[in-house]
């Protein structure tokens, strides 16, 4: 219970000191003096709201969170909204209708929080993971991302920086130029956006995947309930 509380936090803050650090490092590496976009999916948005709530400007321009986890599955009284008022930069919001871990309205109220201006794009019938193609609705999702994407694109070609917080390879890809992996609260490495999944996995994990679902066997034991010619 409290001590489980205790090492949560404790782990939240180190990667919060860690995500602010891998910006940091990156206005300094990079010379870049221009206005910059944090962002991230999930629970990568979440680290990347709780960092900007202790920094603010001085960190970022704006923020950009996608799926982001307002509270547990089947538990809104659980609200993940304690640092949105520290907030006081412009925030965008892509929200799947579906999503488990909160409704459309419940994160409207809660960017509501915020002190800045906010929006929040609602993609219908999509879940957590924002993901279309298992979706009845891909044509129009697949349009709606691909307009996400866009901005993106748009906002690197004004010379706008975004650090964008993700476990989405397929994400990274897409979007992004270099790539900064996080591990336990420390910066691992910083490597182009052309790594190959298979390395980024590596690092993130700290050893070798060579077969990320293997196939285990199991003995099966003599059966508890036989049932035959049975009728109703």
């Amino acid at each position: 219970g409290h001590r489980g509380s205790s090492l949560d936090a404790a782990f939240n803050e180190a990667h919060i000191v860690a995500t602010t650090q891998a910006i940091v490092d990156y206005r300094r590496e990079q010379g870049y003096d221009g206005p910059l976009f944090v962002g991230g999916h999930s629970y990568g948005g979440r680290q990347a709201s709780m960092a900007v709530a202790d920094d603010g400007r001085a960190l970022a321009d704006g923020l950009l969170l996608t799926s982001y986890p307002l509270h547990p599955p089947g538990k809104p009284d659980r609200l993940r909204t304690e640092h949105l008022p520290s907030i006081t930069v412009p925030t965008l919001v892509v929200h799947g209708s579906t999503d488990p871990f909160g409704t459309t309205d419940e994160m409207t109220r809660a960017i509501g929080l915020i002190d800045a201006p906010t929006h929040i794009v609602e993609l219908e019938k999509v879940g957590h993971d924002l993901n279309p193609k298992r979706k009845p609705t891909a044509a129009l999702t697949d349009h709606e991302i691909e307009q996400l994407f866009k901005v993106i694109r748009d906002l690197k070609a004004q010379n706008v920086a975004m650090v964008f917080i993700s476990h989405h390879l397929d994400e990274i890809a897409e979007i992004a130029d270099t790539v900064s992996v996080l591990r336990d609260g420390q910066l691992i490495d910083e490597v182009p956006a052309t790594t190959s999944e298979a390395e980024l996995v590596r690092l993130m994990v700290g050893r070798e995947i060579t077969n990320q679902y293997p196939r285990e066997s199991h003995p099966i034991g003599a059966p508890l309930l036989v049932v035959q010619d049975l009728s109703s």
